[in-house]
C-alpha cells in the first residue's frame, strides 16, 4: 500500500476555519514578545536557560535553542554554534561541550533536530561537515555515552541529514538519499500514533525542520492537522496547522505571561494540555504532579518566544 493510499484511507474532518490574525493581535503579541524576552532566562555563559539564574539548569536545551533560532531569535542560534567541540561532536548544551565530560546520554537524536534548525538557519557548511565526519570516525555514533540507541540514527533522520547537507551544498551519499524514502511514512505514521506530550512535539519540530527546507507534502499537512486535533490547546500545533490565527494567538496569550511565572521551569507545549475544572490550560506530565500546575506558571519563557515568533513571522 502506498503512502497516498494510506492518506486517503485516513482522511479526518477539517476542521471549522480559523479566523485570520487581526493587526491588533498582531500588536499584543508583540507587546507580550518584548515583556517576556525581559525574564526568559538566560545563564551565566549567556546561553539559553530553562530554568532561572543562579542555578539556570540547561538541560535538553540544544533542541529547543536550535527552535528559537529558526524562529527568529538569532541569539540562539550561537547557543547551538558553542554546543558542538573540534572533534565535530555535538552536545546538549554548550556547558556539557565546555566541560567535554561524559557524564550519560550527552545527546540524542532529539537534539540533532536543534543542529538541523541551526544549519538550515546559518547555512554553517563547516559545522555540518565536521558533525559528519565525527560520525563516520565513531560508527554512525553521536555520542558514546547513550543508555539506550538514541545516539544513533534511524532511516527517516538518515533522510533528513540528507536534505540538510543538499541545503548547504554537500555531496550526498547514495543510502542518504534513499533514506529520504522514508521521511513521509515517519512523520505520517508518528502524526497518527505519537502519545500526546514529547513524542508529540517531536513530530512538530519535525514538520518545522521541513517546511525550513521549504518542504511541504501531504504526509506533513496530515500530520500537522492531526496532532493540532489531538491536542487543541496547543498554540504551536494550532499555528502549524492553520497559520497565525486568531486562535492560535488566543492559546499562546493564555499560557504565555507578561511576567514570570511562579514555577517557570518547562517547556509548555512539549507537554499535554488540558483544562482543568476551573477552566485554566494545565500540564500533564509523565511524572504525574500530584496537581496538574497551569501552563502559564511552568512555561521557560524561551518556549513563549518560539510560539510568539513564528505567529509573529
Amino acid at each position: 500500500m502506498t503512502l497516498r493510499t494510506l492518506l486517503a484511507a485516513a482522511l479526518i474532518a477539517a476542521p471549522a476555519a480559523a479566523t485570520p490574525m487581526r493587526p491588533e493581535t498582531r500588536a499584543e503579541l508583540v507587546k507580550l514578545r518584548d515583556a517576556i524576552r525581559g525574564w526568559a532566562p538566560i545563564c551565566a555563559n549567556g546561553a539559553l536557560g530553562l530554568t532561572q539564574p543562579p542555578q539556570c539548569k540547561q538541560g535538553d536545551m540544544l533542541e529547543y535553542a536550535g527552535m528559537s533560532c529558526l524562529a527568529g531569535e538569532r541569539a540562539r542560534c550561537e547557543d547551538v554554534r558553542r554546543s558542538q567541540t573540534a572533534d565535530g561532536r555535538f552536545w546538549r548544551n554548550p556547558t556539557y561541550a565546555a566541560d567535554g565530560r561524559d557524564t550519560g546520554d550527552s545527546f540524542s537524536r532529539d537534539m540533532l533536530m536543534g543542529v538541523f534548525d541551526y544549519i538550515i538557519v546559518t547555512g554553517d557548511r563547516g559545522a555540518f561537515e565536521r558533525f559528519l565526519a565525527y560520525l563516520k570516525k565513531h560508527r554512525n555514533r553521536m555520542c558514546p555515552d547513550a543508555s539506550d540507541n538514541r545516539c544513533r540514527l534511524v532511516p527517516s533522520t538518515w533522510g533528513l541529514v540528507s536534505y540538510v547537507e543538499k541545503k548547504v551544498g554537500l555531496r550526498r551519499k547514495f543510502l542518504h538519499r534513499v533514506a529520504e524514502k522514508t521521511v513521509d511514512l515517519d512523520v505520517f505514521l508518528s502524526g497518527l500514533t505519537a502519545p500526546k506530550g514529547y513524542f508529540m512535539e517531536l513530530v512538530a519540530h519535525h514538520i518545522l525542520v521541513r517546511r525550513a527546507l521549504g518542504q511541504n507534502t501531504a504526509a506533513m499537512r496530515d500530520a500537522a492537522k492531526r496532532i493540532a486535533q489531538r491536542q487543541p490547546l496547543n498554540p504551536l500545533f494550532r499555528y502549524l496547522h492553520e497559520g497565525a490565527t486568531e486562535e492560535a494567538a488566543a492559546l499562546a496569550k493564555e499560557t504565555c505571561p507578561a511576567e514570570k511565572g511562579r514555577l517557570a521551569h518547562d517547556i509548555f507545549f512539549q507537554r499535554e494540555l488540558k483544562r482543568d475544572a476551573s477552566g485554566q490550560i494545565v500540564v500533564i506530565r509523565d511524572w504525574k504532579d500530584p496537581v496538574p500546575p497551569p501552563a502559564r506558571d511552568v512555561a521557560s519563557g524561551h518556549d513563549c518566544l518560539i510560539v510568539l515568533n513564528l505567529l509573529l513571522r
